[in-house]
Formats: C-alpha cells, sequence, structure tokens
C-alpha cells in the first residue's frame, strides 16, 4: 500500500547548512520540519535551528498543519532549502513548535 510506505530523504536547510533527514508524507504537500523549541516532540528527532540560518524567516502566528495522523503547530517560516541538487531560496514551511 502506497500510504504505509516511507521515503526518508536529506534537505538541507541554509545558511550555514543544517541537513535534516525528513520523512516524505506522500498524502501531504505540506513541508513541516521540528523546531529547536519543540517542547512535546520527540527527544531524538533532528531539529531545525532558525537562529543559526542567516537566511530564515518567518511570519507572526502560527499554523496548523495535519500530517501522519496528527497536527503540527507553529509559524509558517521561509528559508532556502536544498534538495537533490537544486536550491530554492524561500521555501516556505512549518516549523512545529508543539503538536
Amino acid at each position: 500500500m502506497l500510504s504505509q510506505t516511507r521515503i526518508l530523504h536529506t534537505l538541507t536547510f541554509r545558511t550555514p547548512p543544517q541537513n535534516l533527514w525528513l520523512q516524505v508524507d506522500l498524502n501531504s504537500g505540506d513541508l513541516v520540519v521540528l523546531g529547536d523549541n519543540c517542547y512535546e516532540c520527540n527527544s531524538t528527532s533532528p531539529r531545525f535551528f532558525s537562529n543559526k540560518s542567516s537566511t530564515y524567516r518567518s511570519r507572526d502566528g502560527d499554523v496548523t498543519t495535519f500530517i501522519n495522523n496528527g497536527t503540527a503547530i507553529g509559524p509558517l517560516a521561509f528559508d532556502t532549502v536544498a534538495f537533490g541538487g537544486m536550491s530554492l531560496p524561500n521555501q516556505p514551511f512549518s516549523e512545529s513548535t508543539h503538536k
């Protein structure tokens, strides 16, 4: 079944580069990363440190993203994301701060 397939890939958030393994959700077009201050997230999961990126920016307020039978809540963020040799400036994503 396609809905049970797990695909993992490395995305690089810059600048400077932060490599994160992300699970691709085939049922969603949303990009969600765990923020460094996510207080309800698995402590062993890789985190994104927005304060270490000079190209990061976010909007005020939180967005709720529905993923993997759960929710991720946090700001709508933008950063340069590299994937498969391509670099995408101002890529939107949800930075989960709690779930």
